[in-house]
């Protein structure tokens, strides 16, 4: 098990350390049972080395959210509402969120709003107002607003660039 640790990367000095414990442990384990429960947790361990399982659970999470706020962006979504469906704290999933995504969750929540926007606003006859209130924001000023801030551009000069 340490080799194949080794092996796949893990740190040679942390690998021996447990090796050193894990040999002074055998010695105490007197039946199958103990002695199958406590390879186990070594396996574990020696896997936790090569492996960042708490990255997996964060990326998890991460792609849990997403998929999330995909779907809900329509509404009045929140990063506490988000966090709970994951469930992780507010406070921490904005931390793994900013780390994961490279942006914080209203940047991204703005993002996924703005390129549904997009595919409205060439779409169609829909008033500004109501691709706002579509796209899960409150009032037009404020759409048009993080619209311009994500795109360089207000919604009508988009919509009138796309129309030719």
């Amino acid at each position: 098990l340490s080799r194949g640790a080794m092996e796949g990367g893990a740190d040679t000095d942390v690998i021996f350390g447990m090796n050193y414990r894990f040999l002074n442990e055998i010695n105490g384990i007197k039946d199958v049972e103990n002695m199958t429960y406590w390879l186990s947790q070594i396996m574990v361990r020696f896997a936790e080395q090569v492996f960042d399982f708490h990255s997996l659970k964060h990326a998890e999470a991460i792609s849990k959210a997403v998929e999330y706020i995909k779907r809900n962006f329509q509404s009045k979504l929140t990063l506490k509402q988000t966090a709970d469906y994951v469930s992780f704290s507010p406070s921490y999933f904005s931390k793994i969120f900013c780390e994961e995504m490279k942006c914080s969750f209203s940047q991204y929540l703005n993002k996924v709003r703005i390129e549904n926007a997009k595919i409205l606003l060439q779409g169609g006859n829909l008033s500004l107002a109501d691709i706002a209130l579509m796209c899960g924001f409150e009032d037009q000023s404020y759409f048009t607003k993080i619209f311009k801030s994500v795109t360089g551009v207000s919604p009508k000069n988009f919509k009138y660039s796309k129309d030719k």
